[in-house]
């Protein structure tokens, strides 16, 4: 489901400095994930979930070969409130995770979107950004203290819980391909 040109019409004519702001970020949240070929090469696939919170649900594989997680097919979700592009969008991984720098509610630990944040960056860059971290996890800075400390003293254990929550993440092919389906079609 994408946005349509009339969703955008907020700061029309005669709309408050507000309105136009709100709709100048829908543009280009809109832009950002309507990029053909897909917004990230990584990316299977997005779809806009709610227009009026602006969510965007994206399963995401590991553009390295050479890290525990490269098999995964990884959900997130990306919700962009009215501050976006000032402030950045909210970020979670749906899938269980195991890494230094994701929380156990799937949140990240990751600076660009936190307090390096730059109206700049858009969802490939953001995207770019996490697929950084997944290959290479800042276990000075955790969200997970144990996936850390493994990371840090016993990489083996660290593999075997990564590669299990890999597993995981390929459990249900039947709801991702429906969503897949579903993100090609617009939802309908």
């Amino acid at each position: 489901m994408s946005l349509s040109p009339k969703d955008d019409v907020v700061g029309g004519k005669g709309g408050t400095k507000k309105d136009k702001h709100r709709a100048a970020s829908q543009r280009q949240i809109q832009a950002s994930l309507e990029l053909k070929p897909p917004l990230h090469r990584s990316c299977l696939f997005h779809k806009m979930v709610r227009k009026t919170v602006k969510e965007a649900l994206i399963l995401l594989r590991p553009a390295s070969v050479d890290t525990p997680f490269e098999d995964g097919t990884f959900k997130l979700l990306l919700t962009f409130d009215e501050s976006y592009p000032t402030k950045p969008p909210t970020v979670k991984f749906l899938s269980r995770m195991f890494h230094p720098n994701v929380y156990a509610n799937g949140e990240l630990c990751l600076d660009i979107l936190q307090n390096r944040w730059s109206p700049t960056y858009d969802v490939a860059a953001i995207l770019t950004s996490i697929q950084s971290l997944l290959h290479d996890p800042n276990p000075n800075s955790p969200a997970n203290a144990e996936a850390a400390q493994l990371y840090r003293e016993n990489m083996k254990e660290y593999v075997r819980r990564v590669k299990a929550t890999v597993e995981e993440s390929w459990l249900d092919p039947e709801e991702q391909e429906k969503m897949a389906v579903e993100g090609a079609s617009g939802g309908q």
